[in-house]
């Protein structure tokens, strides 16, 4: 399922990596609209599996896998 999950996150991502001109606000931003755009409705609590996510993140991570980290978090 998780990758089933991480091919559909990347439809919408691309190659994209953090560090091209993202700021937290417009990942936080992103993250979330895309998320809905696959069907996945974040809980309440997504705030925490965001900041966890970029916790466990660096710049050099791609936005596919950080919104990947957010959903297993957020699940």
């Amino acid at each position: 399922m998780s990758e089933i999950m991480k091919d559909k996150i990347r439809e919408h991502t691309g190659d994209r990596r953090l560090k091209d001109g993202m700021y937290m606000i417009d990942v936080e931003r992103e993250t979330v609209e895309i998320l809905k755009k696959i069907g996945y409705t974040p809980s309440k609590n997504i705030k925490k599996a965001f900041d966890k996510a970029w916790v466990n993140s660096d710049r050099e991570d791609s936005l596919c896998d950080f919104i990947h980290k957010v959903w297993r978090f957020d699940s």
